[in-house]
């Protein structure tokens, strides 16, 4: 396990990244949750935590094999920690790090933004505020 290292310039990354999702609607391997948060973290590390899942899915059914037992939470986690990207309490996270939530009555994960997250929805990224997150890591 290596800890992925930001590139100098990951805010400015960072923000256009942000900037050219911005209304891209969620679609499954192209711009799904895990997805935005694995291209998010790539331009700003240049290092993709997704890599060993990208092209092995296109649609929910199969995203949710993928995943396996326990879904989403269980996942992430398991990607995380493979990527060097440790825990940590979502009151803690930061810019740029990687965060789970709850969006339109499911869990989702996305990227840390500021006082937000931003995550893909039907019509473009949804900004869910931080303190809603519930789980977290550290990129």
């Amino acid at each position: 396990m290596i800890r992925a290292t930001r590139l100098p310039e990951w805010p400015e990354r960072l923000a256009a990244f942000i900037e050219a999702r911005r209304d891209m609607p969620f679609d499954w391997a192209v711009n799904d949750c895990c997805v935005l948060a694995a291209d998010a973290v790539l331009a700003m590390t240049g290092r993709d935590f997704l890599a060993d899942y990208r092209g092995r899915y296109v649609n929910e059914a199969q995203a949710e094999a993928l995943m396996g037992e326990g879904g989403i939470t269980a996942f992430l986690p398991r990607v995380m920690a493979a990527f060097g990207a440790p825990e940590l309490p979502p009151a803690e996270a930061q810019r740029g790090d990687v965060a789970l939530i709850g969006l339109e009555n499911q869990l989702v994960c996305g990227v840390v933004t500021g006082p937000h997250i931003a995550a893909p929805g039907a019509r473009g990224l949804a900004f869910v505020p931080l303190r809603r997150a519930t789980m977290a890591w550290g990129v």
